[in-house]
């Protein structure tokens, strides 16, 4: 808000010139109440090479300059300037980062419309990346694994996981994935406990001492608070149903044991995939099942809790040749004075 004294100002003028923006710095200090400062659209636009982050503006007036540009625009008779800021994190702001839409810019109602696209795009198209699935669930089989959402027949299911990596690796390879490594990481077998209730779910705290739960914990009061049961110690794996049991009768009926241990590790390199069939997942045995509820608030009976899904990387061409991709991105427009 801008004030002569106790008046608000309304309108400034430089001579005889009504000046709708008055721009300090990096900042507007005043606006017109008539005058609208350009709002950002977004849109993800397909086309043959891949998946397109879009953002547009309607400006009143034409504008100079392109999305390719540092500055991009600029409103002469306004003295103002208009760039896009591109950032996958919401911390880093970076320019360069767009260019002109086709057809940009576009007489619309209101003005023109002006389209930046994204120089990198959120997925290419046909793609050779890597897969990898990793689970520190312990006690686990895998009864079946799936990649690109199409199922892998192997001949060994189950596999019992980590036990069974090295023959898990072996029918991979010889079902066509050649360079599939099934590897581990050893770690001492533990719990994760969660109470599942209709708005969420919360996690409880352990102390595992000797291969044993020796307490378990719930957050009361914004204190960790030790909950009594009746059996410490709880030796694991044997009292994992046990510790279950006795935590839902002390009044968190939603309460789940999982195992944790051995970290093992799929690794599938070098497969062709496309823009979104990039997948790796398998299904477990035995499953953790939890309490599930609808946003309504009722009960809707338990989820098995028998799939792991993994993640892919190292995005490269068909051929081999290093892909960037930004699967999370954001724009702002930066509205300053005229570039000088």
């Amino acid at each position: 808000m801008l004030k002569r004294g106790t008046r608000t100002c309304t309108r400034i003028y430089r001579g005889s010139s009504r000046k709708r923006v008055l721009i300090r710095g990096h900042r507007v200090v005043f606006r017109d109440p008539d005058y609208e400062l350009p709002g950002l659209a977004w849109e993800m636009v397909n086309d043959t090479d891949g998946n397109w982050f879009e953002v547009s503006f309607i400006s009143p007036s034409l504008l100079t300059g392109s999305a390719a540009t540092g500055w991009n625009w600029s409103n002469a008779s306004h003295h103002l300037a208009l760039r896009l800021e591109q950032s996958s994190d919401l911390q880093t702001w970076v320019l360069d980062q767009f260019e002109d839409a086709a057809g940009s810019p576009v007489a619309v109602t209101g003005g023109y419309k002006y389209t930046g696209r994204a120089i990198t795009p959120a997925r290419w198209n046909s793609v050779m990346c890597d897969l990898t699935l990793t689970s520190d669930r312990a006690g686990k089989s895998i009864t079946g694994l799936s990649v690109k959402n199409a199922p892998v027949s192997l001949p060994g299911y189950p596999y019992a996981m980590p036990a069974a990596a090295a023959t898990l690796q072996t029918h991979l390879r010889a079902a066509g994935y050649t360079g599939a490594t099934v590897t581990s990481v050893a770690h001492p077998l533990g719990v994760v406990i969660k109470n599942h209730t209709p708005t969420g779910q919360v996690a409880m705290q352990s102390t595992v001492s000797g291969g044993a739960v020796t307490e378990v914990r719930a957050r009361i009061s914004g204190s960790w608070t030790p909950i009594s049961l009746p059996s410490y110690p709880y030796a694991l794996p044997a009292a994992k149903a046990t510790l279950q049991t006795h935590l839902r009768a002390a009044g968190y009926s939603g309460a789940v044991v999982s195992l944790i241990g051995d970290e093992w590790t799929i690794h599938l390199p070098d497969v062709l995939a496309s823009a979104t069939n990039r997948q790796i997942a398998c299904d477990i045995t035995p499953g953790d099942p939890f309490p599930t509820w609808d946003w309504s608030g009722i009960y809707v009976g338990e989820t098995p809790a028998t799939g792991v899904s993994g993640t892919s990387g190292n995005v490269r061409t068909p051929a081999g040749a290093p892909l960037l991709e930004y699967p999370r991105q954001f724009a702002r427009l930066r509205v300053t004075r005229t570039n000088p």
